[in-house]
């Protein structure tokens, strides 16, 4: 669900009037107990104004509720568009029986 909400708002307001670009979706371990996930786009960058005017947007409550429910972390970055770094551990699973 993160990744859908990410993506489809950058496909909304990334890349307005058919202007092209890319979006990049990387998951990766990056410790034995913890996994990245970053899912970027090269569009116009996310409207920190916008951001401040409206930081309890249903897309960005929604990805902030989702980001708890794993015990994440979330930071923004707006250099070359906009990139979301979400950082959380992983579960360790037990062997089965």
């Amino acid at each position: 669900m993160i990744i859908n909400e990410l993506i489809s708002n950058s496909l909304k307001h990334a890349f307005p009037d058919d202007r092209k670009g890319t979006i990049t979706v990387r998951l990766k371990q990056v410790s034995p107990q913890d996994a990245e996930l970053i899912i970027a786009d090269n569009g116009r960058g996310f409207d920190a104004v916008h951001a401040e005017a409206n930081p309890d947007s249903l897309g960005m409550t929604i990805v902030g509720a989702l980001t708890e429910q794993l015990n994440g972390t979330l930071a923004m970055s707006v250099a070359d568009g906009t990139t979301f770094t979400l950082r959380f551990p992983l579960r360790r699973q037990e062997p089965l029986p």
